[in-house]
Parts: structure tokens; C-alpha cells; sequence
């Protein structure tokens, strides 16, 4: 029996070491070994997570490091259906299906006036404020051509000037019909 209570003790006696032992190093005060074991847990549950977000973020860093062009370009997959993607697209495009005016597309076409034509255009002192305000060295519109050479060449600011009054006095004969 006297050796039985006096392993009881030695466990006991461990437990404290233990207990001691975590406080001095972590410096907090548990008042037992399972609050220490909860917050160890949460400490240690925290400290994952955190690592998976370094991770996360150590990746999207790399994959920035590339550059626009290999981070836009799609990723080599099996996965992809792909002859799924072109049965499905194929009675889409490329067929031509008439236009069915419903009463919304009507009321809307009536809403806006569509048989009218606009009389808008703009004078020199409106043309020299929109070519101000443009930023010379911004990305390019679809044409690929640079603010800059919009500002500086005459030619080119003359001509677009012109073009641009034409698409506003009739808009169905200069601007594309997929535009419109």
C-alpha cells in the first residue's frame, strides 16, 4: 500500500514538474495541467493555420513574381471536357437565328428613340478639353495606338476629330453593326 501511494505521489510530483516547467518557459500561470493542455492545443492550432497562410501568400507572391503573361496563362490540365465544351458551343455559334422583337424589346426600342437620330457634335474648345484630359501614357484603347500620339500628331487628332463627329451624326453608317 506504502508503495502504491508513494508512485501516486512521484506521478503527482512529476505533473507539477511539468506544470512548472511550462510556466517558466511560456510564462503564463495555469492553475492545471488541462488548461495548459487547451491552450497549448489553441496556441498550436493557431500556429498551423498561420503557417497555411504564409504558404498561401508565399505562393501568390511567386505567382506574381512571373509576370502578367505566365500568370495568365492558363494552367496544363487533363480535366478540362473539351470536346463537351465545343459540342455545346457548336449549336450556338455560327448560326444565325432571326431577331424576335418581344413587347419588353419594343417598349425599351421606343423608350430610347431608336428612329431618331442624334444631332450631337462636339466643337474645338470640347475636343481640346477630351484631349487634355487624357493621360498620355495609359493602356492603349483598341486600337493600339497611345494617347500620346493622339495629343501630338496633328494628323492623327484631325482625323479622329472627324471620324468621331460622323459617328455622331449617324451612327449606323460609320460604326460597326455589332457595335451599335
Amino acid at each position: 500500500m506504502h508503495q502504491a501511494t508513494e508512485a501516486l505521489s512521484r506521478g503527482e510530483s512529476r505533473r507539477r514538474n511539468i506544470l512548472k516547467s511550462i510556466r517558466t518557459r511560456l510564462g503564463y500561470d495555469y492553475k492545471s495541467a488541462e488548461e495548459a493542455q487547451v491552450d497549448l492545443k489553441d496556441r498550436w492550432f493557431c500556429a498551423v493555420e498561420e503557417l497555411k497562410v504564409a504558404k498561401q501568400e508565399s505562393v501568390r507572391v511567386t505567382e506574381r513574381r512571373k509576370g502578367a503573361k505566365l500568370a495568365l496563362r492558363p494552367k496544363k490540365s487533363d480535366s478540362v471536357p473539351v470536346q463537351e465544351i465545343r459540342e455545346y458551343w457548336e449549336s450556338i455559334i455560327g448560326k444565325e437565328k432571326p431577331l424576335v422583337m418581344s413587347c419588353e424589346l419594343e417598349a425599351w426600342a421606343a423608350e430610347m428613340n431608336c428612329g431618331e437620330r442624334s444631332t450631337v457634335t462636339l466643337d474645338e474648345n470640347e475636343w481640346h478639353e477630351i484631349f487634355r484630359k487624357v493621360k498620355p501614357w495609359k493602356a492603349t484603347g483598341p486600337d493600339g495606338i497611345h494617347a500620346y500620339w493622339w495629343k501630338t500628331v496633328p494628323v492623327l487628332r484631325s482625323k479622329t476629330e472627324w471620324f468621331f463627329n460622323k459617328c455622331l451624326e449617324d451612327p449606323r453608317t460609320h460604326i460597326q453593326p455589332w457595335m451599335c
